[in-house]
């Protein structure tokens, strides 16, 4: 949120092409500033580094645990009517290398400034690719892990009360985790229509144990150095909203909350796609 805003007139430009250099402070550390040029508008958000922004951006949408990309679908359909390029890609979910190689394999492929998104496990994922993360300019943690150089996924999960959902794993012989379709209902998706969230269950895609509990520290995170957001799920039984929070403040990224389950990219479509556009207007880049 800006506490405020001032506009400068650079006196070197003021008589070449009239240049504006507009800077915003805000309480969470970073700052946004605008440079008004011929021939376009230039933006960059900065929190220990840089980053140019030509408007629009492009938006990178990372899936977690038992979901894939089309769980992204309805928030997709949104953004590519505002005039936004969308990618989820699918993540193998088989270790945490393979999946950020996957992520930046996609990332690398963006034509110009992209806002990453992670939900889930994806928060993980993102936060992992610490400083190695091409055409980033932003990144949204969406009911999102967000850990911290030094922790693991073991950590993580073992450090407080485990919810009810824990309940509803289900390992296979191949050492992947699933969610039993009551628990998958019951415990992920309560929010969803019954009928697309049995359809969800059958399409789930498991996660591997040696990744959901792996002993690997994280490096420093991608949180550090960019300017970060968080949606907080307030009623989400897998990933409780009191941890959600601790993320979002430990990460001084900017927070909301909406009432919605683990998956309120399927449930809320529109108030999810409406504050990534926010993000993408507060990172100078809009199709408005």
């Amino acid at each position: 949120m800006n506490q405020f805003l001032i506009v400068l007139i650079e006196p070197e430009l003021a008589g070449k092409n009239e240049a504006i250099n507009a800077r915003s402070d805000r309480a969470d550390g970073h700052y946004a500033q605008e440079l008004l040029l011929p021939g376009g508008t230039y933006s960059y958000i900065s929190h220990k580094e840089q980053k140019y922004v030509q408007s629009p951006p492009n938006f990178v949408l990372i899936h977690g645990a038992w979901v894939n990309g089309s769980c992204w679908s309805g928030v997709i359909q949104r953004l590519q009517e505002a005039g936004y390029h969308v990618t989820a890609p699918q993540l193998p979910l088989t270790s945490l290398a393979e999946d950020v190689a996957r992520v930046r394999q996609v990332l690398a492929a963006q034509s110009g400034a992209t806002i990453l998104v992670g939900h889930s496990f994806g928060g993980a994922v993102i936060s992992q690719l610490g400083t190695g993360a091409p055409n980033v300019v932003g990144l949204v943690y969406l009911s999102a892990l967000a850990p911290d150089k030094g922790e693991t996924m073991k950590s993580l999960f073992s450090g407080g009360p485990q919810p009810a959902s824990v309940a509803a794993l289900r390992p296979d012989n191949q050492g992947f985790f699933w969610l039993d379709p009551e628990g998958f209902v019951q415990f992920l998706a309560p929010d969803v229509d019954a009928v697309q969230a049995r359809v969800l269950t059958a399409v789930q895609q498991p996660i591997a144990a040696s990744e959901f509990l792996g002993e690997e520290p994280f490096g420093e995170p991608a949180w550090q150095s960019l300017p970060s957001w968080y949606l907080v799920s307030e009623d989400d039984q897998m990933l409780p909203a009191p941890v959600q929070h601790f993320f979002a403040e430990r990460m001084g990224a900017t927070t909301s909350s909406i009432a919605a389950s683990h998956v309120a990219m399927i449930s809320h479509p529109d108030e999810v796609a409406d504050l990534f556009m926010k993000v993408a207007q507060q990172l100078g880049g809009s199709r408005e």
